[in-house]
C-alpha cells in the first residue's frame, strides 16, 4: 500500500524532523508535515492545539472531514486523524512517537 512497515516509518520520521525544523510559519511547517502523512500513510491529519478540554485546529489536511482519532503529541499539541488502516498501524504508532518527540524537542510547545 502506502510503505514497507518501520524502514518507512524511519524515513517519514526523517522526513517530519526535516519538514517541522524547517523555514516558515508554524502553520505552514504543520500543514506540509500533514501533507506528508498523507501522501506517504494515506491518513488524513489535522494539527491542533489543546487549551484546556478544547482542541483549536492550527493546520492541517483539507480532506479531514471526520475525525477519528484524538492524539495527544503535548500538553499543548495533538492531532486529529481519520481512518488508520489495520496494515499500517505498527508503522502509524512509530510515526506518531516521532511527532511526539519532535513536538517536545521544538518550538512547538512542549
Amino acid at each position: 500500500m502506502h510503505g514497507s512497515g518501520m524502514a518507512s516509518a524511519t524515513s517519514i520520521c526523517e522526513a517530519l524532523r526535516r519538514t517541522l525544523s524547517g523555514e516558515g510559519s508554524e502553520i505552514k511547517r504543520l500543514g506540509d508535515a500533514a501533507l506528508l502523512l498523507h501522501d506517504r500513510l494515506g491518513v488524513a491529519v489535522d494539527f491542533c492545539e489543546i487549551l484546556g478540554g478544547r482542541w483549536s485546529h492550527i493546520s492541517g489536511h483539507p480532506g479531514l472531514l471526520t475525525p477519528l482519532h484524538r492524539i495527544h503529541l503535548s500538553p499543548r499539541r495533538g492531532m486529529l486523524a481519520g481512518e488508520i488502516p489495520a496494515e499500517i498501524r505498527p508503522e502509524w504508532e512509530a510515526v506518531v512517537e516521532c511527532l511526539r518527540r519532535a513536538m517536545t524537542s521544538t518550538s512547538f510547545g512542549g
